[in-house]
């Protein structure tokens, strides 16, 4: 893993009358190359073998063929991409009156998709309809340059290179969002000569939604691994001196069902960044002795926050799924029985006709995709006693309580968040998050022991 970034901003402050003026921006340029990519999939390779007992570690030392073998076609290089970042500002602070001061601004920022360098990224269009087949979906690749490292079998399903897609997307297949504009305000007012009253708003957009997309597109597509059965069709065995030229990989034929189909992520090409509300009200007053209390509301509304579905997940109904033992042509062969001991009896799995039942039947039983239909709010009160420090004591305790409630759950992927669980009525999920602490209580404080040379009560001398 090496990441790296480049930072460039500058800020520029012009006072003028009641005014400060603040302006500037930042440019960010992020890097990254990841291994994680490289080793995903198991490009090893690994075989299967199975028998009751040792029968299974006997064919295993006897060089015969496995059961199964598992491998990845290409082996892909590391992930090589970077993007851009930028973000500016205009701000200004005027003090309307000795009492009233106002805070107005407005910031705008545009986050470009990663590009690789390999151009090893790869989406899918899960909307394209092939006029001439009926098949529905195709793939959406920056350029010929990922071919040599995409599955075969994804090239076999269909591709358009991005400049052709007339989707507007360039090399990192998706649109850049350029509609994250963020205006601010803040007030505060000063009720006599102890008490003031503060209150704020703003609109805020999470950059991490941007390495988020990167992930599911840059890694997936690639090192996909397929699996043969040597059921019908024997797997070769290890080579020996009277074999040569072949591999416990050859031979055999490629399994149906899940082991024979890639698995895909789609990122929607409009996806766009979370927008997060942000307002709060304060009252603070001092009420003496060094001492002053403070009273808050801070409140977030969140909208568009992004979460996941499976493209490929079936309506509930009532109609047997998956309850087969299959032949090598994925056709069923009997009823399963999970409960047996028998591998030819218990081994329960998806048949042609099952497949057929999925959205997208070549792509496997889990098409995850993601879309901006998650929402939250919170709310949050807190109070503070705050004692400056005087005569050798200062402490400060203050007390939160928040209430946070959302659709789109924190786990999973950490920027794009985690599947929800009923896609279907994902409103249904709506409940309190996850890792939040309704009540927290903090206290602190620094007592200045008057003892010591120079003190009141000096060691060693009288009292």
């Amino acid at each position: 893993m090496d990441q790296n970034l480049i930072t460039f901003g500058d800020t520029l402050t012009w006072i003028l009358g009641k005014h400060d003026f603040r302006m500037g921006g930042d440019i960010v340029r992020n890097a990254a190359v990841d291994g994680f990519a490289l080793n995903r999939g198991n490009p090893r390779g690994s075989m299967t073998y199975t028998g009751a007992g040792t029968n299974s570690f006997t064919r295993f030392l006897l060089g015969l063929p496995p059961t199964t073998v598992t491998y990845v076609l290409q082996p892909r290089p590391a992930m090589d991409v970077h993007n851009w970042e930028h973000g500016y500002f205009f701000q200004d602070t005027w003090k309307v009156t000795s009492k009233l001061t106002v805070n107005l601004g407005l910031r705008y920022e545009l986050i470009t998709p990663f590009v690789d360098k390999n151009d090893l990224i790869a989406n899918f269009d899960p909307d394209f309809l092939n006029p001439t087949t009926g098949q529905l979906g195709r793939f959406v690749i920056p350029s010929t340059k990922t071919l040599k490292y995409l599955d075969t079998r994804i090239i076999s399903f269909g591709y358009v290179l991005a400049k052709d897609s007339g989707l507007g997307v360039g090399r990192g297949t998706v649109r850049t969002d350029k509609t994250d504009f963020s205006p601010r305000i803040g007030v505060a007012y000063r009720l006599g000569t102890k008490s003031v009253i503060r209150g704020g708003y703003g609109i805020y957009y999470p950059t991490s939604a941007a390495q988020g997309i990167r992930d599911p597109i840059a890694t997936n597509p690639f090192n996909q691994g397929i699996t043969k059965k040597g059921t019908t069709t024997p797997i070769d065995g290890w080579p020996d001196a009277n074999n040569h030229g072949i591999s416990p990989i050859t031979g055999g034929k490629i399994s149906s069902g899940t082991g024979g189909t890639p698995a895909v992520n789609v990122v929607p090409f409009g996806l766009h960044q979370p927008r997060i509300h942000q307002y709060n009200a304060t009252f603070e007053r001092e009420i003496g002795w060094g001492s002053a209390v403070r009273f808050s509301y801070l409140g977030s509304t969140m909208h568009g926050l992004i979460a996941g579905k499976d493209l490929n997940e079936l309506q509930p109904s009532d109609l047997p799924f998956g309850t087969n033992v299959l032949d090598d042509n994925g056709d069923p062969a009997g009823i399963c029985d999970p409960l047996s001991l028998d591998p030819t009896k218990n081994a329960c799995d998806i048949s042609n006709a099952d497949f057929q039942r999925y959205r997208f039947p070549a792509l496997g039983d889990f098409l995850l995709s993601y879309g901006n239909y998650g929402h939250a709010q919170t709310n949050a009160f807190q109070t503070q006693l705050e004692h400056r420090f005087s005569h050798g004591l200062m402490f400060n305790v203050s007390y939160t309580y928040l209430d946070q409630k959302s659709t789109a759950l924190d786990t999973g992927n950490s920027s794009l968040g985690g599947i929800t669980y009923n896609q279907f009525q994902p409103n249904s999920d709506y409940g309190v998050d996850g890792y939040v602490s309704r009540n927290r209580l903090v206290a602190y404080g620094i007592y200045d022991l008057p003892v010591g040379k120079g003190r009141r009560q000096c060691l060693g001398g009288p009292i």
